[in-house]
């Protein structure tokens, strides 16, 4: 995968061009490619070659949020909003094996393939609770996305 961060690096010209591939390349590693012992190696290379800095913030936030997430770990608790603009609790959500996955309303692509990934694994494992997490600030904007995937 870094293969693909140094390829881009070099065939592209065009800073601003070269920058939508590189974060393009870096959410789809992280979002669905990701090997976390290779993550730190992965974002520091996305790092040094991207200089979009709103970017880089926002990959540094989803790395470290993924490397908080490893199987064990205990989440701290935190107030959520629910679909009703309801404060909730993490802990409150969590009442059986659960599978946490975030997402956010900009990139659409990801929302839908993990939604229809999320609709397999319930069939397959019904005893698993899935907690859907949006990452983004607009709780209208995440509303109307919802209600896009009929929730």
């Amino acid at each position: 995968n870094i293969k693909k961060l140094n390829i881009s690096d070099t065939l592209i010209k065009n800073q601003k061009i070269k920058n939508n591939v590189l974060n393009g390349l870096a959410l789809r590693y992280l979002m669905e490619e990701q090997n976390l012992s290779n993550n730190t190696t992965y974002i520091k290379r996305y790092l040094e070659l991207s200089t979009d800095k709103e970017m880089q913030n926002d990959i540094k936030k989803i790395e470290s949020s993924i490397q908080k997430l490893t199987e064990g770990n205990k989440l701290k608790s935190e107030s959520f909003i629910d679909e009703n603009n309801n404060p909730v609790l993490l802990e409150n959500l969590i009442t059986r094996k659960s599978v946490l996955f975030f997402y956010t309303t900009g990139l659409t692509s990801h929302l839908s393939a993990v939604h229809k990934k999320v609709i397999s694994f319930k069939e397959k494992y019904p005893n698993i609770n899935f907690i859907a997490v949006n990452i983004d600030d607009s709780f209208e904007v995440w509303k109307k996305k919802l209600r896009e995937f009929n929730h």
